[in-house]
């Protein structure tokens, strides 16, 4: 119901400066691993927006769409076969079902595991077992993120939310946030607001182009069938023994 949220172009700015920095100690490695971790409790919408601006990203671990261990090794894996660095960006709210979690915050939400640490443990002891000379460095920005300056945008944008809520207050309305929609400032009901979660749609563009910067474990299978070269449109053997003929 809200289509842009103040703070998020700041994060994403924020986000950036932090790959760049695990892109440069991973790249200065052989089987280098540069791992991130960026806000995002349950909606990857951060780490996968940070990870198509930046372009150089290789894998991005979002709470939407699950990756076991096994897989992520494999990744990275098919990452080194093309330049020996990788680099990984996992939102916090990823993999929390591969970790022990229990309890509250003061606020009531669930606990989350740190992934960010697991991840780096997993993947050092990963490292170590299958090559001889690696490294994973891990960089948390947390509070530089949350607690830097605006940008242009945002400000504004925080300005004209301000204002267009003190408007609705002076004309009556109560209980409401104000959004962003279609290039319109919106009065939503704070009940409508909080009955469903907004997630990354992982049909939507925005996956999609994640997934089109990041590495899959299909293209092995595309780098073998060009290194094969195209299919013969006539089977050679067929040529042979005459049941093809050649106008």
């Amino acid at each position: 119901y809200v289509q842009k949220t103040f703070g998020f172009e700041t994060a994403c700015n924020e986000a950036i400066s932090a790959l760049k920095a695990a892109q440069a100690e991973a790249r200065s490695h052989k089987h280098g691993v540069g791992l991130v971790k960026l806000m995002g409790r349950h909606s990857g919408f951060v780490a996968a927006q940070a990870a198509v601006a930046f372009g150089a990203a290789h894998i991005v671990l979002i709470p939407e769409v699950e990756v076991s261990l096994q897989t992520l090794f494999k990744l990275i894996q098919e990452r080194f076969k093309k330049r020996k660095y990788c680099v990984v960006v996992v939102a916090e709210g990823f993999g929390q079902n591969l970790m022990e979690t229990t309890g509250t915050d003061a606020s009531g939400n669930a606990k989350l595991g740190d992934i960010g640490l697991f991840l780096k443990k997993e993947i050092e002891k990963w490292l170590k077992d299958t090559y001889e000379e690696s490294t994973c460095k891990y960089i948390d920005p947390s509070y530089m993120i949350r607690a830097c300056a605006a940008t242009t945008n945002d400000a504004g944008f925080c300005a004209q939310l301000a204002n267009h809520a003190v408007h609705e207050a002076m004309h009556g309305s109560t209980n409401c946030l104000m959004g962003y929609w279609n290039n319109v400032f919106t009065a939503v009901p704070i009940s409508l607001c909080v009955s469903k979660r907004k997630t990354v749609n992982t049909r939507g563009d925005l996956w999609r182009a994640v997934r089109e910067i990041t590495v899959s474990l299909k293209d092995t299978g595309r780098m073998l069938r060009s290194s094969q070269g195209p299919k013969p449109v006539v089977d050679p053997e067929a040529l042979k023994r005459g049941e093809v003929k050649v106008l």
